[in-house]
C-alpha cells in the first residue's frame, strides 16, 4: 500500500476540486467535472482530505467515491451529526453495508465508541482497510467480511457495473459478474462476536434491508433492539416487509429525513 499523499491529484485535478470547494459543485455541473477528469484521463485514485478525513478514492465505478469527489455538499451531514449527538461514549455502532467505510470512519475518528463496519465486497473491504489505516483507525474498526441476509451460507453477489455500491444479492445486471460470498443472519453474527446492545446501526443494502431487520427483530429480544437506526429508503420498492411501518408501530419514531435515509430512534 503506497503511503498517504503519494497519489495526490495532478495541477488540473486539483484545479477542478478547487472548484467543487468552492461551491461549484451541485447539480449538473457534478456530472461536468466527472466527465472532464475522465476525458482528461486524470489519475485514479486520488488522495484528499474530505469532511477532516484521509481517504483514496476511485474516481469511477463507485458513486459515493465520485460523489464525495465532484459534490460541493458534505455527504450525509445530517445522518452524521445524529449520530455523533446520540452515541454515548461506550456506545456499539454498526455499519451495514459499510462499502469504502465514510459512516465508519467518521463515528470512530469522532467517538469512543466500538464501530463495526459489516461489507462482503472485497474491493471495498480493500479500501475501507487503506482508509482506516491512513487515519490510525485500523484498531478502531472491526471489519466483517461478510453479506447479511436471513439464513446461513454462501450468496452471490451481483458486481455493479457501473457502480461497486449497487452490488446486490438480489439484482442481477444485465451481463453482469458476480462472486459468491458469506451471508449470515445478523442476530448470530452479533451474538457470536460478544455484541450484547446496539446503540446506532445504519443499513444500506441495495433493496435487502427486509430481509436483513426482519429476522433481526423477530428473534432478537427487545432491549437488543437499536436505540437509533438510519436506513436507506430508495429500495423500499423492493421490500416484501416495510421495514419502516413495523418500527413504527413498535416503538420507533422518525426524527430525521435526507434524501436518501431516514434516522428512526426508540420512543
Amino acid at each position: 500500500m503506497k503511503t498517504f499523499g503519494s497519489m495526490e491529484p495532478s495541477f488540473i485535478g486539483k484545479f477542478l476540486l478547487l472548484l467543487v470547494s468552492v461551491g461549484l459543485g451541485r447539480g449538473k455541473l457534478k456530472g461536468y467535472f466527472s466527465k472532464a477528469w475522465r476525458k482528461l484521463r486524470l489519475s485514479s485514485p486520488v488522495d484528499i482530505v474530505y469532511n477532516g478525513l484521509k481517504f483514496r478514492l476511485f474516481v469511477h465505478g463507485n458513486t459515493i467515491e465520485t460523489k464525495m469527489l465532484f459534490s460541493s455538499r458534505i455527504r450525509e451531514k445530517l445522518e452524521l451529526n445524529a449520530l455523533k449527538n446520540f452515541l454515548p461514549k461506550d456506545g456499539v455502532f454498526i455499519d451495514v453495508g459499510a462499502n469504502v467505510g465514510y459512516y465508519s470512519l467518521h463515528i470512530a475518528h469522532n467517538t469512543e465508541c466500538r464501530v463495526i463496519a459489516v461489507e462482503p465486497n472485497p474491493k471495498l473491504v480493500k479500501r475501507l482497510k487503506h482508509n482506516a489505516t491512513f487515519n490510525g483507525l485500523q484498531d478502531k474498526i472491526e471489519i466483517w467480511k461478510v453479506a447479511l441476509g436471513d439464513h446461513s451460507g454462501i450468496a452471490r453477489l451481483y458486481l455493479g457495473i457501473t457502480d461497486l455500491g449497487s452490488s446486490s444479492i438480489i439484482n442481477a445486471e444485465r451481463d453482469g459478474v458476480f462472486i459468491d460470498v458469506k451471508i449470515r443472519p445478523l442476530i448470530d453474527l452479533l451474538t457470536s462476536n460478544a455484541v450484547r446492545r446496539i446503540d446506532a446501526l445504519k443499513i444500506d443494502v441495495e433493496g435487502v434491508e427486509d430481509k436483513v431487520l426482519k429476522p433481526f427483530f423477530e428473534m432478537a429480544h427487545q432491549s437488543f433492539y437499536p436505540s437509533m437506526l438510519i436506513i436507506e429508503d430508495s429500495s423500499k420498492a423492493s421490500w416484501e416487509w416495510d421495514v419502516i411501518d413495523w418500527m413504527l408501530s413498535n416503538g420507533y419514531e422518525i426524527t430525521g429525513k435526507s434524501r436518501g435515509n431516514v434516522i428512526l430512534k426508540r420512543s
